[in-house]
C-alpha cells in the first residue's frame, strides 16, 4: 500500500533561507551512471534533477576535472557530483571554492533511512548521522554549518537501522517513486516559503 505523503516537514527549512534569500549553492547526493540512477540512495539526486526540470533550467555543464556538474537558475547554482558518493566530498568543497560559496549558503539534499518514505526533514549545523555522503562532505570542508534536506526512503518502520543500508541500492519501486516525487515538489515550495518576505 502506497505511503501517505507528510505534505509538510517536521521541521521547518533553515532559518538562514529566510534571511538570505534562496541558497546560493544546492547539491544533489547521488551516485552517477545509470546503474544507480532510479535507487533509493539516489533520491538526493533525483530531486536536484526534479528542481532543474521545474524551473526549467538549461543542461548541466561539466566540469569534469573538478568532479561535478551544474547549472545555474537564477541566483541559485544546481551541483550534481560526477564521482561516487563516498567522494561527493571533494565536488561539493570544489563548487564551493569554484563558485564562491560559503558553507551557510549551501543545501545539500540527500537520502535518509532514518525516515519513512513520504517524510522529509530539513536540518542545519548536525551530525552525518552514518550518512557516508555527508561525512565526506563535513571531512573535506571542515564543517556542519550547512543545510541539509533529508528525504526519508525507509519502507519497513520495523526494519532495524543497521538494516535499513542494504535496500539503498535497490531500485525504487513505482509507488514510491509516485510518494517521492510528491515529497520534492513538497520540499521545494517550503524552501519557496522561506524565500518570501
Amino acid at each position: 500500500m502506497p505511503k501517505k505523503l507528510n505534505p509538510r516537514p517536521r521541521t521547518p527549512a533553515p532559518a538562514s533561507f529566510s534571511r538570505g534569500g534562496s541558497p546560493k549553492l544546492i547539491v544533489g547526493l547521488g551516485n552517477p551512471g545509470l546503474r544507480y540512477r532510479h535507487t533509493y540512495h539516489n533520491a538526493g539526486l533525483l530531486a536536484l534533477d526534479h528542481l532543474a526540470k521545474i524551473t526549467d533550467a538549461a543542461q548541466f555543464q561539466p566540469i569534469t576535472s573538478r568532479g561535478f556538474s551544474y547549472v545555474r537558475v537564477r541566483e541559485t547554482i544546481l551541483i550534481r557530483p560526477l564521482v561516487l558518493m563516498n567522494r561527493a566530498g571533494d565536488a561539493v568543497a570544489a563548487a564551493m571554492r569554484h563558485f564562491r560559496v560559503k558553507p551557510e549558503e549551501t543545501l545539500v539534499m540527500h537520502d535518509d533511512a532514518d525516515l519513512m518514505v513520504g517524510e522529509y526533514r530539513f536540518a542545519f549545523g548536525r551530525g552525518a548521522a552514518g550518512h557516508h555522503g555527508v561525512e565526506s562532505i563535513v571531512a573535506r570542508i571542515g564543517t556542519t554549518h550547512f543545510s541539509r534536506l533529508r528525504i526519508g526512503i525507509r519502507t519497513d518502520a520495523a526494519l532495524p537501522r543497521k538494516k535499513a543500508g542494504e535496500f539503498v541500492l535497490r531500485k525504487i519501486s513505482g509507488a514510491d517513486m509516485k510518494t517521492l516525487y510528491g515529497v520534492f515538489g513538497a520540499a521545494i515550495e517550503n524552501i519557496k516559503e522561506k524565500e518570501s518576505p
